[in-house]
């Protein structure tokens, strides 16, 4: 069985046993006793409810939505360290929080047991001025916890001025990955 983090990849379910270090968290992050139990229970919570009903809708390849459900739950593991909201920069990872918030008994006994309270996802009313500043703001919470931001982070990064893109739309950053149709054109999706 192949494991990625905690998350086992074949069921979206969390590993059994909360490690002392949840969520690949780095041996030199300092976290208080409190906040590392509640960053336990956000690793061992159920959420393969969540993670089959983005699969089963089309909304995520199975892969994908594992990986996005274990950065949705340290996205959690963020909030409940710095004891503030984070700004959600993946879209990724947010359509899980969306998706989490339709099972609404289970996201609010998630919200209580670690947190202590009910964590509202609150949609941004008016566009982000300064991405870079909301880029640097989760970057600075993230790294010392987990290291680098991985991939379904960084594909919503904000592109520098002089940073070349594949494709962008409203100033973020897109992957695009090309493949090679049978007669041997490159084709982007």
């Amino acid at each position: 069985m192949e494991r990625v983090g905690k998350l086992d990849v074949t069921s979206g379910a969390p590993a059994q046993a909360t490690s002392l270090r949840p969520l690949g968290l780095r041996p030199d992050a300092l976290v208080g006793p409190a906040k590392l139990a509640g960053l336990g229970v956000i690793e061992s919570y159920d959420l393969s409810a969540v993670r089959n009903r983005l699969v089963s809708h089309g909304a995520m390849l199975p892969r994908w939505a594992d990986e996005a459900v274990f950065e949705f739950r340290r996205y959690l593991a963020l909030r409940l360290v710095a004891g503030h909201p984070i700004f959600m920069l993946s879209g990724n990872v947010d359509e899980v929080w969306h998706t989490c918030l339709l099972f609404t008994r289970r996201y609010a006994d998630l919200c209580d047991r670690a947190f202590g309270y009910f964590v509202h996802h609150d949609p941004e009313e008016e566009p982000v001025r300064n991405r870079h500043a909301a880029w640097r703001e989760f970057e600075t919470a993230y790294r010392p916890l987990f290291g680098e931001p991985t991939m379904l982070w960084q594909i919503w990064r904000p592109i520098d001025s002089g940073e070349e893109a594949v494709s962008s739309e409203g100033g973020m950053q897109r992957v695009t990955q090309e493949h090679t149709t049978q007669d041997g054109r490159e084709q982007q999706s």
